[in-house]
């Protein structure tokens, strides 16, 4: 997850945030062969921030924000088991919710 979030930092150009700063600043990765495609900034109805990268033709969207928005915005978790599921099954005392990565 730090890697995600160093993603995030590293390729967020909207706005100085200390978070980011901290998270530059803790650890670095090799981000070559990365590159950001575009971001969807922070808005207050949204209540998140993603930026959407691609290495070797893979893309990723990477999310931050208030918990709620960003799971709002999910429609399938990523379990333990390397497997998805549907987003009802992965909330709180479903079945599923044990074997989700923590």
């Amino acid at each position: 997850m730090l890697f995600h979030a160093y993603l995030n930092a590293s390729f967020e150009t909207g706005y100085v945030n200390p978070v980011d700063e901290a998270i530059r600043g803790h650890r670095a990765f090799d981000l070559a062969g990365w590159r950001k495609l575009t971001r969807y900034r922070m808005t207050f109805i949204r209540k998140r921030l993603s930026i959407v990268v691609e290495k070797d033709g893979q893309r990723l969207i990477v999310t931050k924000g208030a918990l709620a928005g960003v799971l709002d915005a999910c429609s399938r978790a990523e379990t333990a088991g390397a497997g998805t599921v549907e987003m009802a099954a992965a909330r709180p005392g479903s079945s599923a919710d044990s074997r989700l990565e923590r």
